[in-house]
């Protein structure tokens, strides 16, 4: 993996430098960054309020070869165009460069490519990242450079809405309703459980950790709530929903560094000279049964994460 250099950092606030030096390459992270411009026209000017920019230290998809430098995703609700880089992506791209430059251009095309999509009626389109060309302008689109902080300082866990985004980058939307759950009520309240005591849970975390506390009634309910959902969500596009489950799955499990993993795919089936089909199988962890619903891949996804 190349690394970040003092000089591609330049430029950058030195506490954002210094998260970026000092990653933690080793954990399942993400550093969300705040960046802004002055003076911009006023439909880029919208879009730009509801940009998010993370980082990551692992791609949710690694198993997969040829996985893009960075990944993009538009979400309704809320409102926001959501750019995802990698860091040994960004620190590739960085070369000759600097970071502050990068993450500039990346996101400013895709600032540019959401407001275009949305003119033309089309939110929903997928490549966003790929629909804009600019050159090689050294302050990007824009032609000013991006003000670039870090939000909330510091490295947090990945969790199921940045997988969800990534997965929709490379599979489309998956129909996964995620709002507060709040049960009905019981004929009998029973002290001590949250739903009595009208609690709502988010979904799908909190509803699942929620349920050892819950009266008999409520249990039940809750686990209604929570199957029609899944099953909503994985009949709505099964290969995405495969992808999330597996992802989810694997949250908890090590991994190599730098998207080796997915560099490691790519070869496979020339090292082992047999067809991409017959070689993936033999990946640990793999995504080879779409849709599938075994109870632990069940189990780890439901404990698997409400955090972005």
């Amino acid at each position: 993996m190349t690394a970040l250099t003092e000089a591609m950092l330049s430029g950058l606030p030195d506490s954002v430098s210094q998260l970026l030096a000092n990653a933690p390459i080793n954990e399942k992270k993400l550093l969300e960054l705040r960046l802004t411009w002055d003076d911009l026209p006023p439909g880029n000017a919208r879009v730009a309020g509801t940009l998010r920019v993370f980082v990551l230290t692992w791609d949710p998809l690694e198993v997969e070869a040829s996985r893009p430098s960075a990944f993009a995703a538009v979400n309704e609700d809320p409102s926001e165009v959501v750019l995802y880089i990698p860091l040994w992506s960004l620190a590739s791209l960085s070369a000759g460069r600097t970071v502050a430059s990068v993450l500039g251009d990346l996101a400013g095309r895709l600032i540019i490519a959401a407001w275009m999509n949305d003119m033309a009626g089309e939110s929903g389109s997928s490549d966003l990242l790929g629909s804009i060309d600019t050159g090689d302008e050294p302050d990007g689109p824009f032609g000013v450079p991006a003000k670039i902080t870090a939000v909330d300082g510091g490295w947090e866990p990945i969790g199921l809405g940045a997988i969800t985004d990534i997965v929709k980058h490379a599979y489309g939307l998956v129909d996964l309703d995620r709002s507060p759950v709040k049960l009905g009520p019981v004929a009998a309240k029973r002290p001590g459980c949250p739903a009595c005591a009208g609690e709502q849970f988010g979904f799908i975390a909190g509803l699942a950790e929620a349920q050892e506390q819950m009266c008999a009634p409520h249990q039940k309910e809750a686990l209604t709530v929570q199957r029609k959902r899944l099953v909503r969500a994985e009949v709505s596009n099964p290969d995405s929903w495969a992808a999330i489950v597996d992802a989810s799955t694997r949250l908890s499990q090590p991994h190599l560094p730098g998207g080796v993993l997915s560099q490691l795919a790519e070869i496979e089936p020339l090292l082992n000279n047999r067809s991409g089909a017959q070689s993936r199988a033999r990946w640990p962890g793999r995504r080879g049964c779409p849709g599938c619903r075994c109870p632990d891949q069940r189990r780890s996804f439901q404990r698997g994460v409400l955090r972005r």
